[in-house]
């Protein structure tokens, strides 16, 4: 909060004015950021006529999170860091505020696509979520782990977020495109 408030250009009490935690703060963040890629994505899909095949899909959604380093941390922060301490209040509105997104952006893929059923759309995202989150805490370890995994021997542990997020979303949607 100290730093935040530095680069803000004022002081720290003032910031708990607006955020009781630093948690609080990093959920207003998050939900900054969550919103400005659901904007972007219902763009993306919203853009073109036709349906969208799993290949294409796959680029849309990996390169939408690729381009938000920070919405990606965030993210693997969000349930094990960032929920532990907030309000309920709080965390209610931001769920509630997630809900909606994720339903009208779960419904336009549904209607991109000629493989995803009704709630599947919901389903993809939060896969895409659980994927996004799980990668990223591998592909960017804490520094201690970063050093060990520099280590000769260790080149089977280094995650390349971009490219495992990528071969696991095209096959969860060439999945489903084959199964649906």
């Amino acid at each position: 909060m100290v730093q935040v408030a530095a680069a803000a250009g004022v002081a720290k009490g003032t910031l708990y004015l607006y955020f009781k935690t630093k948690e609080e703060l990093f959920l207003a963040l998050l939900e900054y950021d969550l919103d400005g890629w659901f904007d972007a994505l219902d763009s993306a899909l919203g853009y073109g006529a036709g349906r969208l095949q799993a290949a294409a899909l796959s680029d849309v959604l990996v390169t939408s999170l690729v381009e938000r380093p920070a919405l990606r941390r965030l993210l693997a922060l969000l349930g094990p860091v960032i929920e532990q301490n907030v309000e309920y209040d709080r965390a209610l509105r931001f769920r509630w505020r997630l809900a909606a997104r994720v339903t009208a952006t779960g419904a336009l893929l549904e209607r991109r696509t000629v493989f995803l059923r009704p709630g599947d759309g919901v389903r993809l995202l939060q896969q895409l979520h659980a994927l996004t989150a799980g990668l990223q805490q591998l592909a960017e370890p804490a520094p201690v782990m970063r050093r060990i995994l520099e280590a000769p021997g260790m080149e089977v542990l280094r995650v390349d977020f971009e490219r495992e997020l990528r071969g696991a979303v095209r096959a969860l949607l060439t999945g489903l495109e084959r199964t649906n």
